[in-house]
């Protein structure tokens, strides 16, 4: 299993060089992802439980296998 932790971002969040924003959060989820998942950019919805406003979430699944083609993601 490889895991995956979602950290996010506010209008509080310290400036750093290159206007990269950053909290230092605690997780708010984490996520357990089978092996068995190829590598890919995946998308995932979330739905507060309360409200049951959703929101969307990109994440990495990567692993160390060689390939063909390889596509980089804009941090």
């Amino acid at each position: 299993m490889h895991g995956a932790e979602i950290h996010t971002a506010g209008r509080d969040a310290a400036r750093r060089e290159n206007y990269v924003r950053e909290c230092l959060w605690e997780p708010t989820l984490e996520l357990e992802i089978p092996e068995s998942w190829p590598s890919g950019v995946y998308l995932g919805k979330m739905t507060a439980a309360r409200s049951g406003i959703q929101s969307y979430v990109i994440f990495i699944v990567r692993d160390d296998r060689p390939c063909d083609f390889l596509f980089q993601c804009p941090r």
